[in-house]
């Protein structure tokens, strides 16, 4: 993981493998089924097993999501009222922003590719891909978005 490597540690691990995975999930109530993190434990656990495999480095988790769109949107509204305390939720907009400039940060630290795992679907991911396609039209760094459901 990348906040706990040392710096000379880090730059080994990206000289042999110039790939960091970009965990993303969202902390919101699945009713008594499992804990409020469950979208970025799976998130966390794919990266990391992908890079005990593979190799690459894990960077910090982005624990916030959008979760006031798509068919989330009435879903909160019916089942949980317009309020939820419990998510870690944030608007598009600010999101997609935060994404962006973290992909910036991942290509001026010399990442050739960014492996991107959102353990919270539902259609964002299709959000995701976009910045990650405008992002790749400027930039040569190659980028994967992928939802846990869709590696099954």
């Amino acid at each position: 993981k990348w906040a706990e490597l040392l710096p000379d540690e880090f730059l080994k691990r990206q000289e042999v493998c110039p790939l960091v995975y970009l965990p993303m999930g969202l902390c919101e109530p699945h009713g008594y089924i499992s804990a409020f993190g469950l979208d970025t434990i799976k998130a966390e656990y794919i990266c990391e097993a992908a890079a005990k495999k593979v190799g690459g480095i894990v960077a910090p988790t982005q624990g916030y999501h959008i979760h006031e769109t798509g068919y989330h949107a009435p879903w909160l509204e019916e089942v949980l009222g317009e309020v939820n305390p419990y998510m870690t939720s944030i608007p598009p907009g600010i999101l997609l922003h935060l994404y962006l400039y973290q992909l910036r940060a991942f290509y001026n630290a010399g990442f050739k590719a960014v492996i991107v795992i959102s353990g919270h679907a539902g259609g964002n991911q299709e959000d995701l891909r976009l910045v990650a396609s405008a992002f790749m039209d400027k930039f040569s760094m190659r980028i994967e978005v992928r939802a846990d459901p869709e590696l099954v």
